[in-house]
């Protein structure tokens, strides 16, 4: 009996996996990760976007709310610049971002900003975004990330080393205001080139036809081609990739923008506003007074396909890239005459259904 006992514990212990048996298994476990892995990559994404979307409808909301305070959206970015008080260079200037605010529940930031009540030594920079950039205690606060201005899907740091003000990485932002169907840039001036070359001076001031810009305000009446159909804020990613080309598009700043300079088309503008004629996840890049990664004047997002914009209803829509537009560059076409156009364009007549 002992004999018999030993021979069964000794076959029982010899019994176990094969090398081909273990080679199976570890085979399916590899095929189940492969099914699973992009299943739920998709979800996380999905997440994000969802995420995003709820930051473009808060961000909607706080505009709504802006206007039915003040009767008015706030303008795109407030610039003291005039004839005898230019800056030039880098100076900041305070933007949409900063002026909505107290309806994004940052009350307290704002209050230690005080935007418009900035002392500074230098004739010209009262007041603005880089008399704040200047005193530390504001600076410091300026640093600070605000997750309700970042989408999630996109990789940027919390403060923007890419598109420094002042010398300065300040709170990142992955969201532009509208400034119209065109492009962005200052009004022409006595010496500029932008006229001679292009035709016509570039969308600021009166010629913007976005709901945002320099120096003006609008409201709800001048939004003439329909608010379900007419854009107030878009997305914009740090990088664009598309048929192996990566381009930088340096994402956007929450409280304002870079003044550049005043010649013909400036891209200080860009860090907080968007324009039609650089598409949707465009990769391209620029020559001689457009040089650089056009996406940094457009829109664009990490979300496959398209970018996620509000609008002035307050309903966000995801809009493909591959959208009817024209993009524009170097003696194009400047007329509003594609789809992408239409419902940037807030008041040019070109009314849009469904799109």
């Amino acid at each position: 009996m002992p004999h018999v006992l030993n021979q069964w514990t000794r076959s029982k212990k010899m019994k176990g996996f094969t090398l081909i048996e273990l080679l199976v298994v570890i085979a399916i476990i590899a095929i189940l990760v492969a099914l699973l892995l992009p299943a739920v990559q998709q979800a996380r994404e999905a997440a994000r976007r969802s995420s995003c979307k709820n930051n473009l409808k808060q961000l909607g909301l706080a505009l709504h709310n802006y206007h039915d305070t003040f009767n008015v959206f706030p303008m795109g970015w407030w610039d003291r610049w005039s004839a005898t008080n230019i800056n030039v260079g880098n100076d900041g200037q305070w933007g949409w971002g900063t002026y909505i605010l107290p309806f994004m529940e940052e009350a307290p930031l704002y209050d230690v900003l005080t935007p418009g009540d900035n002392p500074s030594a230098t004739p010209g920079l009262v007041g603005t975004l880089a008399a704040a950039i200047d005193d530390p205690t504001r600076l410091a606060a300026m640093q600070v990330p605000i997750d309700s201005y970042r989408c999630p899907s996109d990789n940027t740091e919390g403060v923007n080393r890419d598109n420094q003000i002042g010398g300065q990485p300040l709170a990142t932002s992955n969201y532009v205001a509208n400034h119209g169907s065109g492009t962005i840039g200052f009004p022409n001036n006595a010496g500029g080139s932008w006229k001679a070359t292009k035709g016509k001076t570039p969308l600021g001031d009166q010629e913007a036809n976005g709901l945002f810009g320099r120096m003006f305000v609008t409201n709800m009446r001048d939004v003439t081609d329909g608010t379900s159909n007419s854009v107030a804020l878009g997305e914009r990613s740090q990088t664009v990739s598309a048929g192996g080309t990566t381009q930088l598009c340096r994402a956007s700043v929450v409280f304002g923008c870079r003044d550049n300079d005043r010649n013909a088309l400036s891209w200080g503008p860009f860090v907080n506003h968007g324009a039609g004629k650089y598409g949707i996840n465009n990769p391209a890049v620029g020559s001689g007074g457009d040089a650089g990664g056009i996406c940094q004047g457009g829109f664009s997002s990490n979300h496959k396909g398209g970018a996620q914009f509000v609008m002035c209803d307050g309903a966000v829509r995801f809009v493909s890239e591959n959208i009817d537009h024209d993009f524009a560059l170097g003696g194009s076409s400047w007329d509003v005459d594609t789809t992408f156009e239409r419902i940037l364009g807030v008041n040019d007549g070109q009314v849009v259904g469904e799109f």
